[in-house]
């Protein structure tokens, strides 16, 4: 999906991100829109990820007309995306994206994952494991299939906490929908990120993604609440009817104008007149 305003990468009002994927150049599927050369490694054979056209929404989810036009990555199972190295600089971290179960039915299902921990659909649920004793990504939050869900995951160093955010078919983000905690010594020493498919993290099994992943941006920092919303804003188009009210009301505004342009003619041209006088002339 083209899922940024400007012309390549999301722009956050505080932090920018290290890197950003959206899949919509067919010279180059994989390139980091950034412009800061973090393309994605395709493994090839058979856990390379197809890109296709966006398919059809679930009637919980915003219209395909809502989501700007564009390509997805497609994963099946073992499919995965490997993120390079040195996208993760250490530290506080936050990770936006898109997804869509494709399949129906209890699995567990890896969106992210990298040495320390691996984030899931688990069971028609936002859920994962971290790869220590007595860490948590929090309760685990519903997720429907078939539908697109706008996913932020951050990670803030200094506490050890982690905060997740899930939306879909609204333009409001909210709060976090889960909270949990990574025990020292944190995430900080993650390496092997991916997308899709796990094989990283030591945890289970490989857990594959059935679906679609789409306006992945990884941001080497905290982002706000207000920063996620703008990440947000940036993923949905306003719905066709708030275009088209907005659109209404632009109209009357230059109908009201022109109507008190047309009630002031009169007087401007009288007073127009009157500065054309000589200053002794008598008015007739």
């Amino acid at each position: 999906l083209a899922l940024t305003l400007c012309s390549s990468a999301i722009v956050s009002a505080g932090i920018a991100p290290t890197a950003t994927w959206d899949f919509n150049n067919p010279a180059n599927r994989l390139e980091d829109r950034t412009g800061n050369g973090f393309d994605l490694v395709n493994p090839g054979g058979g856990s390379s990820p197809t890109f296709i056209t966006p398919p059809p929404l679930g009637n919980n989810a915003w219209r395909p007309e809502e989501l700007k036009a564009g390509a997805v990555a497609s994963f099946d199972g073992g499919d995965y995306l490997s993120i390079p190295a040195g996208v993760y600089q250490g530290g506080s971290f936050t990770v936006v994206l898109a997804n869509r179960q494709a399949t129906a039915g209890n699995a567990y299902r890896t969106m992210l994952a990298s040495s320390r921990f691996r984030y899931q659909n688990v069971n028609d649920t936002l859920s994962g494991g971290i790869n220590a004793p007595g860490c948590s990504f929090g309760t685990a939050y519903p997720l429907t299939d078939f539908d697109w869900w706008f996913i932020g995951l951050r990670y803030n160093a200094s506490t050890l906490t982690l905060q997740s955010f899930a939306v879909t078919n609204s333009l409001v983000l909210g709060g976090p929908v889960m909270t949990g905690a990574a025990t020292t010594p944190g995430l900080g020493n993650a390496v092997n990120w991916r997308l899709g498919a796990d094989g990283v993290s030591g945890i289970g099994l490989l857990d594959g993604w059935n679906g679609q992943l789409d306006f992945v941006s990884f941001y080497n920092g905290y982002l706000s609440n207000s920063e996620l919303q703008a990440a947000l804003n940036q993923f949905v188009l306003p719905e066709p009817t708030s275009l088209a009210l907005l659109g209404l009301g632009v109209a009357a505004l230059v109908r009201r104008r022109r109507r008190a342009a047309a009630r002031l003619l009169p007087f401007l041209l009288l007073a127009l007149i009157l500065g054309a006088l000589p200053a002794d002339a008598a008015l007739i």
